[in-house]
Formats: structure tokens, sequence, C-alpha cells
């Protein structure tokens, strides 16, 4: 893992209570980020569901007006959000 790869986990079954969740700690690193320097780019985040249901309902998170892309597996992240 480099400076630059963040990895967010959460195990929550509410689709809502989780982008609420997310939200706010994309949020609290934005804040971070204008005190340290540092940022989070977040078009090149992504979205993995992890669930060991047949048929997940899907979940979209969208952070200042972007679509946070939902991925299949782990290959060539940068910056993954785990759901």
């Amino acid at each position: 893992m480099y400076a630059d790869d963040v990895i967010i986990y959460c195990n929550i079954k509410d689709p809502q209570t989780v982008n609420n969740i997310f939200k706010k700690i994309l949020i609290e690193f934005k804040k971070w980020g204008m005190k340290s320097g540092a940022t989070i780019s977040i078009p090149k985040c992504k979205l993995l569901h992890i669930c060991n249901k047949t048929e997940c309902e899907y979940l979209q998170l969208v952070f200042e007006n972007i679509v946070i892309e939902s991925v299949g597996n782990l290959k060539k992240f940068r910056e993954y959000i785990l759901i």
C-alpha cells in the first residue's frame, strides 16, 4: 500500500446508512486534506461491494456530484471503498 492508497471498510447491511457514513468519511478526509495538503482523488476511487447473497441490492455512491465507480475485484486498485 502506498501513501496515496486508502481502503475504507464497512460491515453494515442498510445501503442508505452505508451511503451516509461514507459521505461523512469523505467529508472528513476532505477537511483533513485542506489542513494537511493531502487529497483523495474522488474520480480515481472505486467501490467494491462484497456480499454473500445471490442477488445484492445495487449500491451507488456519489460524492460532490461524482459517481464512484463500482468494480467486481481488487485488481489494479488505487483508492478503494469497500462495502
